[in-house]
């Protein structure tokens, strides 16, 4: 280059591409060699920021003017930029190829395009949400237009954008892509306490994952960023809600909801998990290993309900989203508890109504509907056993319903782990699983079916309508089965990470249902398949624990007093009640077998 000559600089441009809003980035296009790029031009920007301070204590040529009169030196990174030069290029990237992007800022002969890679600028007249290549780990051809103020905020958002989003939704009802993206990304740009709010949640999740990978020191600076951010939300909100014009509630939400949902935590995720003797698949599904760990902050629960119902309930909530993160985390607090939910799964486009299951013959679609005859026997329909219930009168005809159509959706998830359902998006399936899960949680006890049972006809008989209530029967049956069933939701079906309370709870009830069950009926075979399921279910569970020899006591003798001996027997009366087999057959061969060596050794 002639030393008359400027050295020039390359085009400043920011990247404007929003793929990764509307998620059309994947995971392969988030390639090692896209992070190189990133590390690679961090580096060379220092390097040049080294040869701008060396230049400008001693500038080698007399005959030009020092970078102080001429140029202008770029306060976001440090790179010099002409002033005297025309009109600034559009700071918009086409839609070439990569070769092309890469040769046109190339200062090297060298083959290589990751090489020498110089820094990039960015225009003054940008705004401070712009993008540019060294953001940290930002893919750099799908560079999001995020509110940050340095690396490490784009590098929460990344995170937030591109990993914890996209497991919550991956198409909403429209077909887009990414919708929490798409819709909460934008909304974060004007209002600070919904952006710190949502650093704050993306931080907590990410150190949830690598406490166990990092150092000390590391994950306690993880822990300031999120005091930070936690603090800077707070402080925010405050000031909003002492403007009686504070704008859309809706943003208010959602900071309310990642507070209560995100607490600070010195632990890691791993240390507070439960062993659990079965194995289930989708125990990430929605981020359940996750947020399932934790116990929320209840002052902000608290408040977050209030706001709720200040708005006339959560049907009333329309905006994108809301409805649906506040009901999956009810969910996940009444299964941690056994209680339930206050608030049906509702759906995420905020049209105010639940979002209903969807069996295995829609989620296949038309165009597979001929793998449905391999994966559900119609002459032996999944559940089956629950129908007894009908004929004892013991429970309505719903709340059977509500039995069979999780057993449908552990042929869905047995489907699923077998790859029959490649095609299908993981969230989908979840969202079968949560709406499959609220309505099982949702049965009611036998004392609240006596009550509303007596409500019923008190009123009938006031209004003159009493025709009299056919005779429920064993209704001690569908309570044993409804509490097998919760034991079984919690960890098969919706594994719940933290489970030893909720499984001693429940155990304890079933134990004493048990002992209180009508001998009229326990004769018949119907009745006793359906006490084997709930005894091989509670054996299970009990693993572990000073009650797994009581429960394995109990399946031995009943099995002996029905004739089922083989385990392949009895895992064909498993199958009719709620069986996932890749879950729990391994579990439940091993207590089987246990069992009966148990009897033979005291026989001996």
């Amino acid at each position: 280059m002639s030393k008359d000559k400027k050295p020039q600089r390359p085009t400043p441009f920011t990247f404007i591409d929003q793929s990764a809003t509307s998620g059309s980035s994947t995971k392969q296009r988030r390639s090692q060699i896209q992070r190189h790029i990133a590390i690679q031009t961090r580096d060379q920007k220092r390097r040049l920021e080294k040869e701008a301070s060396k230049k400008s204590q001693s500038w080698p040529d007399k005959s030009q003017s020092p970078p102080s009169e001429g140029r202008k030196r770029s306060p976001r990174d440090g790179v010099d930029v002409v002033e005297e030069q025309s009109a600034a290029p559009s700071p918009v990237v086409s839609n070439a190829s990569t070769t092309g992007r890469f040769s046109s800022f190339s200062t090297s002969s060298s083959s290589d395009p990751f090489t020498n890679w110089p820094a990039l600028s960015t225009p003054q007249d940008t705004t401070p949400f712009d993008v540019f290549l060294s953001g940290g780990r930002i893919d750099p051809f799908n560079a999001l237009d995020v509110p940050a103020a340095n690396n490490r905020e784009l590098e929460l958002m990344d995170y937030l954008t591109n990993v914890i989003w996209p497991g919550f939704s991956h198409l909403d009802a429209g077909g887009l892509r990414n919708p929490y993206a798409a819709r909460w990304l934008q909304r974060s740009y004007a209002n600070p306490a919904l952006k710190h709010a949502l650093l704050m949640a993306s931080s907590v999740h990410l150190g949830s994952g690598i406490v166990s990978t990092v150092s000390n020191q590391t994950y306690q600076e993880m822990v300031s960023e999120q005091l930070f951010h936690q603090n800077e939300a707070i402080r925010y909100v405050r000031e909003l809600l002492g403007n009686v014009n504070f704008g859309d509630v809706s943003d208010m939400l959602m900071v309310i909801i990642c507070l209560a949902t995100n607490v600070v935590r010195h632990t890691s995720v791993a240390d507070l998990r439960d062993p659990s003797p079965f194995n289930p698949p989708l125990r990430s599904g929605g981020w359940l290993d996750i947020y399932g760990t934790w116990e929320f902050s209840e002052i902000h629960w608290n408040a977050l309900m209030n706001m709720v119902k200040n708005a006339g309930g959560i049907s009333q909530i329309r905006e994108y989203g809301i409805p649906w993160i506040i009901s999956y985390a009810d969910m996940m607090q009444s299964a941690a508890l056994a209680k339930k939910p206050m608030f049906p799964m509702m759906s995420p486009s905020g049209n105010g109504m639940p979002v209903p299951y969807e069996p295995l013959e829609d989620i296949l679609g038309s165009t597979h509907q001929h793998l449905l005859p391999q994966l559900i026997d119609f002459t032996r329909p999944p559940g089956r056993g629950f129908d007894y219930l009908k004929t004892l009168n013991a429970c309505d005809g719903e709340h059977v319903e509500a039995f069979k159509e999780l057993a449908n959706y552990t042929v869905t998830v047995q489907a699923y782990n077998d790859g029959f359902l490649p095609h299908v998006p993981e969230t989908r399936i979840v969202d079968s699983r949560n709406a499959a899960a609220n309505r099982l949680c949702s049965l009611p006890s036998v004392e609240e079916i006596r009550t509303a049972d007596a409500a019923q006809d008190e009123n009938a008989l006031r209004s003159g309508l009493w025709k009299g209530r056919a005779e429920r029967r064993n209704m001690n049956l569908y309570e044993c089965l409804r509490l097998s069933a919760l034991l079984y939701n919690i960890l098969v079906t919706f594994p719940m990470p933290r489970s030893r309370y909720v499984r001693d709870l429940l155990s304890q009830s079933l134990k004493d249902t048990m002992e209180s069950l009508d001998g009229r009926y326990c004769s018949q075979r119907a009745v006793g398949e359906g006490k084997l399921w709930c005894l091989m279910i509670a054996a299970c569970s009990a693993q572990g624990s000073d009650d797994a020899e009581w429960w394995m006591q109990k399946l031995v003798e009943l099995a002996a007093h029905i004739e089922v001996e083989r385990w392949s027997d009895a895992e064909k009366i498993m199958d009719k009640y709620l069986w996932l087999k890749c879950a729990c057959s391994q579990v439940g061969r091993d207590v089987w077998e246990r069992a009966w060596r148990r009897v033979c050794v005291s026989i001996c």
